[in-house]
């Protein structure tokens, strides 16, 4: 269809609309005959697939991959820094290097000790505070758009540019040890072969398309962005001396590698030149601690914060799996000693021969696993994220320590207001329950006043991260690693349970947010305005669960409409069947390459979207069997929004913030 006659068509569909309001809805029966014959072939597609695919399945087997019944060549790199670090302390005697992780050469029972990592050999955020050239050059450093100060992700980053420039300049300052751990990190090459983060946004685009994923992504890229920009407007000099490409690289390690060691103890008590005075007891040393809570805003103590992190040489060459086999703990090694060592343990079970010991970076769903780690299991054993907010930016991004939002600490602002409003209102745009749709105040003021203040309370809610999205359970809960994680752990794609338990949680709190968007006047006994403008400024008030029947169905077919619409949007970039098939194929001749692992997140994804519907449809079918036919206006759901005219009315006196948060 060419642009005029789309242009056209849409003239003609809202002039309907003008004159016929009630053409925009949809009976019960229309909207469930079109969605039943649709899940019926789908489901029919999916359990065909599933049995083909089940049927010429073999497990895994050390056959099929050589890497399973012997060691890889090793990581040069790595080999040097793990033999140069077992001179000086204590390492399993049965782990090896293979590749750039470690395998086990004999069985290693579970309890043993793999590693015992003294202080002297860590890099923490503490490190950084305590650098001069981070204290002169770098403590001012802020967001541009939200204005709050830098991370401790970020702060480590820049020490970690700054050291690994030093040891280029001068390496005769440094021991042997920290050159090798230096010279085996990744490189930024190395990076660009597999990491999102670096890859070119329109690729990342087109694999993932609309996808909750792509969007958790895009906040990871945007902060690794404005923490550039940050640290370049505080200090010219270290935008100039480090680079970006090297910021770059040394953020992309800490947000791959950083370990949690909590608090300082007061074995990390030493002179604050800052303060300006010695401080040799526990009292003293919080004295520091708070300080750097008033200048940078860190809190590195007990009281509230998380502690510090850091970068730990051996530690961080384990990979991940839900289903670990490795531990990880801080602590002191003699009763008596004032000082603490890093230790890692065998965990759950043995360690057995030639498998690769697992840890676990603890339950991230596959967006943020693969937005900030750029990996994926491919077995189904990690949570999948939904996401509801089709149509706005949630400013706060639910990053492992609330280290990046785009929403300001002290809250919300006429302009954030506004850029997110313009998304908001689109979820108004469909009057569901109503005969036709509501033009506006002059025609229809209760109307139009009760989406003004349901707009209002969208708004308060618009950056809640429970309002908007759910994590859905594993698909394969149980799996567990392969031997070496340079093998797929299955070559089957993982499937859902058709019970559909796992999603009820989530979905009840996703109904929360659509009974907002859904209420219509009627609703509280037609006292609907009355309600919410009485609980403007209740920040606890929520309108569920006990509502209308009318109310509760609306509520339901808005929940569907949004996991409908994120499914076709992606399915733009791929039919769901198509892609099943591709990464079927995949999983043989191409696993662990960039596109497989973008796929494996976006299947998963779509299966999820997937099974939430058929939850959604379950529930429709069995609950309104009666509202099928000659069904009242309240149990209509309309499958077109209303023209866009009709909501002007809710933009009035808005200053243009469109596009400020991206990169």
């Amino acid at each position: 269809m060419t642009a005029a006659k789309k242009k056209k068509a849409s003239s003609s569909k809202k002039e309907k609309s003008t004159n016929d309001g009630a053409s925009y809805s949809s009976s019960p029966t229309q909207l469930l005959l079109r969605i039943f014959p649709f899940w019926v072939a789908l489901i029919g597609i999916f359990m065909a697939l599933y049995w083909k695919e089940s049927n010429r399945h073999q497990s895994v087997s050390s056959l099929s991959f050589p890497e399973a019944t012997s060691l890889s060549e090793p990581n040069v790199r790595v080999a040097k820094l793990l033999f140069l670090a077992c001179r000086r302390t204590y390492c399993h005697p049965h782990l090896q290097v293979s590749k750039r992780s470690l395998r086990a050469t004999e069985r290693i029972p579970q309890g043993e000790k793999l590693f015992e990592i003294p202080r002297s050999m860590h890099l923490w955020d503490l490190d950084a505070y305590r650098d001069p050239y981070v204290r002169k050059h770098l403590f001012k450093a802020s967001h541009k758009i939200s204005g709050n100060r830098l991370s401790q992700e970020a702060f480590l980053a820049a020490y970690l540019a700054l050291e690994l420039h030093r040891a280029e300049e001068n390496p005769s300052s440094f021991d042997a040890i920290r050159l090798a751990y230096f010279d085996s990190l990744p490189t930024y090459e190395e990076f660009l072969a597999y990491h999102p983060a670096v890859q070119d946004k329109d690729l990342i685009n087109e694999l993932l398309g609309r996808s909750a994923a792509q969007g958790v992504l895009q906040g990871y890229r945007n902060m690794i962005n404005a923490e550039w920009e940050a640290f370049s407007a505080a200090s010219p000099h270290f935008e100039n001396m480090i680079g970006q490409e090297r910021y770059l690289r040394a953020r992309l390690i800490v947000l791959s590698r950083v370990l949690h060691v909590g608090p300082p103890g007061p074995e990390e008590v030493m002179a604050a030149s800052f303060i300006g005075q010695q401080l040799e007891n526990q009292d003293l040393l919080l004295d520091e601690l708070y300080s750097y809570q008033d200048l940078i805003g860190v809190n590195l103590t007990d009281a509230s914060g998380g502690g510090c992190i850091a970068l730990i040489p051996l530690a961080d060459l384990f990979n991940h799996h839900p289903n670990n086999n490795v531990d990880f703990q801080y602590k002191k090694i003699q009763p008596n000693g004032s000082g603490r060592s890093f230790v890692v343990s065998a965990v759950h079970r043995n360690i057995e021969k030639l498998s690769e010991p697992m840890a676990s970076y603890g339950t991230l769903s596959d967006a943020h696993l693969y937005g900030r780690y750029g990996f994926n299991n491919g077995d189904g054993s990690g949570p999948i994220q939904l996401n509801l907010a089709f149509h706005h930016d949630m400013m706060k991004l639910n990053m492992t320590n609330d280290q990046y939002n785009y929403l300001p600490n002290s809250g919300t602002t006429p302009k954030f207001r506004n850029y997110q409003k313009r998304g908001l209102i689109k979820y108004l745009m469909y009057d569901d329950g109503y005969d036709g749709c509501i033009p506006g105040p002059t025609t229809h003021p209760e109307e139009a006043e009760l989406k003004r203040l349901k707009l209002e309370h969208l708004l308060r809610i618009a950056n809640d991260y429970e309002r908007w999205n759910m994590l859905v359970a594993p698909r394969a809960p149980d799996s567990l690693p392969a031997v070496t994680s340079t093998i797929p752990i299955t070559f089957s794609i993982p499937q859902f349970e058709k019970d559909f338990s796992y999603l009820v949680p989530g979905v009840e709190r996703l109904l929360e947010t659509c009974r907002m968007i859904s209420l219509i006047n009627s609703d509280f006994n037609g006292k609907a305005v009355a309600v919410l403008k009485e609980n403007l400024d209740n920040s606890n008030f929520i309108i569920g669960p006990n509502v209308s029947d009318a109310l509760e169905f609306r509520s339901y077919m808005c929940v569907s409409r949004w996991f409908g619409t994120r499914t076709v949007t992606m399915e733009l970039r791929g039919k769901l069947n198509a892609e099943f098939q591709r990464l079927a194929t995949m999983n043989r001749n191409a696993f662990g390459t960039f596109n497989w692992t973008a796929l494996q997140v976006k299947l998963g994804e779509m299966q999820a979207s997937q099974a939430g519907s058929a939850l959604i449809f379950q529930r429709v079918s069995e609950r309104w069997e009666d509202k099928k036919v000659n069904a009242e206006v309240e149990y209509t759901a309309k499958d077109l929004a209303c023209p866009e005219e009709y909501a002007t009315f809710l933009y009035k006196d808005d200053e243009s913030s469109s596009g400020f948060l991206y990169y």
